[in-house]
């Protein structure tokens, strides 16, 4: 899943996160559940792009929280905070994320 923020020119950064094996409303905690869970966070302005499982990442922690998961009406939402920092990038901190969407 991924959301954009835009300016006047387009989008300028793109934060996303994936998840394996979703069956129901649980909680995800980076790194412990890296096998099943990661982020990522892209700044088209900085050219700098950033994932919780790249090789070149110093600092990688984060969790997502599925609030619901309703097959029967097709949502997911959940609440999701993370930092990712790496060489010569700034480091990225979000806090207080919120996503509700259709599937």
């Amino acid at each position: 899943m991924f959301g954009s923020r835009f300016n006047e020119s387009g989008i300028i950064q793109r934060v996303g996160f994936g998840f394996n094996n979703l069956q129901e409303e649980r909680q995800f905690t980076y790194p412990a559940d890296s096998a099943d869970f990661r982020f990522t966070f892209l700044d088209f302005i900085t050219d700098c792009s950033y994932a919780s499982n790249d090789f070149d990442i110093s600092l990688a922690e984060g969790e997502l929280t599925i609030t619901r998961f309703d097959l029967d009406a097709r949502i997911i939402a959940g609440l999701f905070e993370f930092t990712l920092a790496k060489p010569g990038c700034d480091t990225i901190r979000i806090t207080e994320g919120r996503f509700d969407m259709k599937m």
